[in-house]
Formats: structure tokens, sequence, C-alpha cells
């Protein structure tokens, strides 16, 4: 999923210029030195928010997000400390792909998600792997997330 998330945003960061686009880079380059520690209380509070909040929901409309179970409380965890990361490699990646095979589908009418589904991504196997290798070994060898949101308390 962050990988996912983190190839859209490289692709918007490097081909899709607005203003601020530096300062959201630096917000992101700098959540990948925020250390889990001082992460571990604030998100626990954020999660336990969500899942009253996804409670009320559920009992108000029958549909409810699921932060209440841990596992899904876990994997929102990690996809969120990821981000930062993958969208660093995805950027790094993207700002050496050649513009001009982007302006190039946009002349021909190609509207943004065209562009990153057919152009960007098939081009981004490479990273693709890292990013997935990175994320698998930082999920794998992570004890103190998994321990403190989907431990049994004991």
């Amino acid at each position: 999923i962050s990988t996912f998330f983190g190839a859209l945003n490289g692709y918007v960061l490097t081909k899709w210029r607005f203003p601020g686009h530096t300062l959201v880079f630096g917000l992101m380059l700098f959540a990948c030195f925020i250390p889990f520690q001082s992460v571990l209380l604030p998100m626990a509070t954020i999660l336990g928010s969500l899942g009253r909040f996804g409670m009320t929901l559920q009992n108000a409309t029958g549909w409810n997000f699921g932060f209440g179970n841990s596992t899904v409380n876990l994997v929102f965890v990690h996809v969120v400390y990821g981000l930062g990361f993958t969208t660093l490699f995805f950027r790094n990646f993207y700002e050496a792909f050649p513009t001009e095979l982007v302006r190039a589908a946009q002349v021909d009418g190609a509207s943004f998600f065209q562009i990153f589904r057919r152009i960007m991504l098939p081009n981004s196997l490479p990273i693709i792997v890292v990013t997935v290798i990175y994320q698998f070994t930082n999920i794998w060898n992570d004890f103190l997330f998994a321990s403190a949101y989907a431990g049994t308390g004991d």
C-alpha cells in the first residue's frame, strides 16, 4: 500500500509542479527521520480515537473503517510510517525519468492517472522491487509497533 502511494507521491512531486511542492517534499523527507518511539503514544491515541469513531459510525450507518481491529491498526501504522521513505525513493527515481514523455502523453490527451498507470508504473519495476523489499524487511524487523498494537497485553 505504501509502495503504491509512494509511487503516486513521487510522480506528483516530480512531474506535476505546484506551489509548495518543495515544502511538501521537505516534510515527507523530515518524516523519514522521526523515530518509532516518539510516534508510539500519539499514534495509539489517534488509533483509539479512530476506533471509537468507527464504532460510532458502525452503530449509526452499519459501516466501519476497521480501526478497532489491532491488525488493521498495525497495517495502517506501517503504511503511514513507510510513506516518507517510499515517496523519497520514487521521487528520486522519477526525477531522472524524461519529462518529455509525460508532456507528449499530455499532448495526446492522456489524463493524470492514465499517464501514471500506462507510462510511469510500467517503467518503475526496479524501484517498485526496491521499495517492496525495503518495506518488507523494515516491517519484518519491527517489534515495537507489533508488540504495542497487536500484542495481547501480557
